[in-house]
């Protein structure tokens, strides 16, 4: 199938900051459709897990699996993130759906061979892109794999654009911090700062260079979830539609995600429960980082122990 005026849509950002939202709004609409994570394609078969839409072994993602398997391309997403990822948190607890779990965290990987795995996995991208449209018939393929390496390399190729998603870090971390209790794994609030101020300074230099990619924050889509849809369809070039608000109506068909997928609940509220969730001392540790504070602030964020 030959779809004109096709684009690839990344949307990079970190965990907990509203990346499946965004995702399942967006592919409500009728020129999109909306893949997920794909670096989960490296890890998982359909027929183990169940479907967005409800389906364990859901058909579609079985036919993309057969066209995807064991490509060592679409493998490369899985083993990028996973490298990241030990990078950037080395002492990190695993459970099984991580990535990398427990298991993969002991073996081996060489650090220099990143560069060349980030290429591939912009390739394997591009791969499940070109799967997704062939069975779809959409014109726009979003993919909310996160990493903003990643999404720095597919810049580089033609027919793909970026959507720079934020959070504030409060919220992220203590929306980590309970993830991991549900897990039964240890996210120390600590952790994450390092991840944060990195994620910040290689999402400022995107933002300098690059025309192809939108700013979004979370709050936003919260507060003013039409406008802040309107902005992303005009930087895709696709019309709004009130009806993409009731983006629970098509769950769509996507390998793995935030639990809210699977429930029926339209409502859009901003998660605040940062402000009651976390201890003192884990807000000192965050709003008395200088160098945290000040990249958020650049994002327009005000990050103090004192709310107003």
């Amino acid at each position: 199938m030959v779809v004109k005026n096709e684009l690839n849509v990344y949307i990079a950002t970190l965990p907990r900051a509203g990346s499946t939202l965004l995702g399942m709004i967006l592919g409500t609409h009728p020129e999109v459709f909306h893949v997920g994570e794909s670096s989960y394609w490296g890890k998982i078969n359909p027929k183990d897990t169940i479907c967005s839409c409800g389906i364990k072994g859901c058909p579609i993602l079985l036919r993309v699996y057969d066209q995807i398997a064991k490509n060592f391309e679409v493998e490369s997403i899985y083993r990028a993130c996973s490298i990241i990822d030990r990078i950037e948190e080395p002492n990190k607890q695993y459970h099984p759906l991580s990535l990398p779990d427990g298991k993969q965290k002991q073996g081996e990987f060489n650090q220099k061979d990143l560069e060349t795995v980030l290429y591939s996995s912009c390739l394997g991208l591009e791969c499940i892109s070109r799967t997704f449209r062939e069975m779809t018939g959409r014109r726009i393929i979003v993919d909310n794999t996160k990493s903003i390496r990643i999404a720095k390399k597919l810049l580089e190729y033609p027919r793909w654009k970026v959507i720079l998603l934020l959070r504030d870090p409060r919220g992220m971390a203590y929306s980590n911090k309970k993830s991991g209790q549900r897990k039964g794994v240890s996210r120390p609030v600590s952790s994450k700062i390092s991840v944060y101020k990195d994620f910040a300074k290689r999402a400022l230099g995107l933002l300098k260079k690059s025309t192809l990619v939108h700013f979004l924050k979370y709050e936003e889509i919260c507060q003013d979830t039409s406008g802040a849809i309107r902005k992303v369809c005009e930087f895709l070039e696709i019309e709004y539609m009130q009806s993409m608000l009731e983006f629970k109506k098509d769950k769509g068909h996507t390998l793995m995600g935030n639990r809210m997928r699977l429930d029926d609940n339209q409502e859009i509220k901003e998660d605040l429960e940062w402000k009651v969730g976390l201890t003192k001392e884990e807000k000192t540790m965050l709003c008395g980082d200088e160098e945290l504070v000040s990249l958020f602030s650049q994002f327009g964020y005000e990050i103090s122990l004192w709310e107003k």
